[in-house]
């Protein structure tokens, strides 16, 4: 499998929605103008994002495809560095194991977790390839240290991101259901293992196919802008103006005084979605 490499920093205008990394390879849907990966929508027939039909794609504008393409980047594998342009020729040193992630110990874990092993390790954890490399990616995006692990405040970021916990005793039951060594850090073989045995089915929990529930989550990633798992009003206001379901911001601030019942100034991902299955009826 080759090397994970991700963006170190971007600005969120140069950021796949899909992929949640710095752009590769990036395509502009037409009609609507939103800019993917070329891989992450290929085959696709309506924008992830807007739900618009998809009549054709282009090149997008010269400027932003140079400036994706200066993104600095990290390889998860070997720890080089360097820029986008350059990573898509980037091949690990030789000795590298580009499969390798944190291994944890043995210290009566409540699930087996597994060193994955083959040519196709996802297997081994009940996952597709596109979902294994994704929270790959995701498990190095939210390792704000580099640490090879993640601590309970990493994990917390990532829980809420993913929508697995909307409460800290949440954070705190998941971080010791996850943590088999009890060393406090969280390894990537360990996050998997407590995936297989929990991944969240969106239709029983919101009535919502897959396909309609990564829409929602797309949209509230894309105006996530400090990637906190939540929204502040003027981030609400400015997604509920993005999709339609308001005339302006103004609009879109007083609707969400609506949805922010407890007055906490911010919406959470399980909020949003409740709110958006609501739309969808009205």
């Amino acid at each position: 499998m080759p090397p994970i490499i991700m963006a170190t920093e971007c600005s969120e205008e140069l950021r796949c929605a899909l992929c949640l990394d710095s752009w590769q390879d990036p395509v502009e849907l037409v009609p609507c103008g939103h800019i993917f990966c070329t891989k992450c929508v290929k085959g696709v027939y309506t924008c992830p994002i807007c739900r618009e039909p998809v009549t054709g794609s282009k090149r997008p504008n010269r400027v932003l495809v140079n400036l994706a393409l200066a993104v600095p980047v990290k390889c998860s594998a070997c720890g080089w560095t360097g820029t986008r342009e350059g990573g898509s020729s980037h091949t690990c040193s030789a000795g590298t194991d580009v499969t390798a992630v944190p291994a944890a110990s043995a210290a009566g874990p409540k699930y087996a977790v597994m060193e994955p092993t083959g040519q196709d390790p996802w297997r081994q954890f009940g996952l597709s390839r596109e979902e294994y490399d994704q929270i790959m990616a995701l498990f190095v995006f939210f390792d704000a240290d580099d640490s090879g692990g993640l601590d309970r405040s990493e994990v917390g970021r990532l829980a809420r991101w993913l929508n697995f916990a909307r409460s800290e005793y949440d954070i705190d039951r998941m971080f010791r259901e996850m943590d088999a060594d009890r060393s406090g850090t969280l390894s990537l073989n360990e996050f998997l293992a407590w995936l297989s045995h929990n991944r969240p089915d969106p239709n029983a929990l919101y009535g919502l196919s897959q396909s309609e529930y990564n829409t929602i989550m797309m949209q509230f990633r894309m105006y996530d802008k400090d990637q906190d798992g939540l929204l502040s009003m003027d981030e609400f206001a400015r997604l509920a103006l993005g999709v339609g379901d308001v005339g302006d911001v103004d609009a879109g601030r007083r609707l969400f005084r609506s949805i922010d019942a407890n007055g906490s100034g911010v919406v959470d991902l399980h909020r949003f979605l409740t709110y958006r299955i609501r739309m969808r009826y009205s």
